[in-house]
């Protein structure tokens, strides 16, 4: 869990004040950076992120995009391949099963957005990251 985390930070995944960040964000923003990091498996869409505010999904995306600086299924492509990092480094789990675990429950799929975030598959990040 501490080797996730620090991959969070590392890699930005964290929501981080820009400066074109307004000084005081919807508070709807970081409520849903909370429900995407809570439930990476979900099938989220941009419909399912915003039910449960007041605004649309089109107004939570751009000011989402504005507080965070990427986009919220961009942020939650990160969070997910992020936890898919940890999750080999950390364990021997195959790469369908940690591909389940974050949301991609396809494994070819899991592999090729793995390759997207990292540069490598996700057999060459587990054989050069874990010791």
């Amino acid at each position: 869990m501490r080797v996730g985390l620090l991959l969070c930070v590392l890699g930005g995944a964290l929501p981080q004040l820009g400066a074109d960040a307004p000084a005081d964000p919807h508070p709807e923003v970081p409520a849903a950076a909370s429900r995407l990091e809570s439930d990476l498996e979900a099938p989220w869409t941009l419909e399912l992120l915003a039910a449960p505010s007041a605004l649309s999904p089109g107004r939570l995306a751009r000011l989402f995009t504005l507080r965070v600086g990427v986009a919220p299924m961009a942020y939650l492509g990160r969070l997910r391949a992020e936890r898919a990092a940890a999750l080999l480094v950390e364990t021997d789990l195959p790469v369908a099963a940690i591909g389940r675990r974050v949301g991609w429950p396809d494994p070819n799929y899991a592999s090729r957005r793995f390759r997207h975030h990292y540069g490598l598959s996700p057999a060459q990040y587990r054989e050069r990251f874990r010791t």
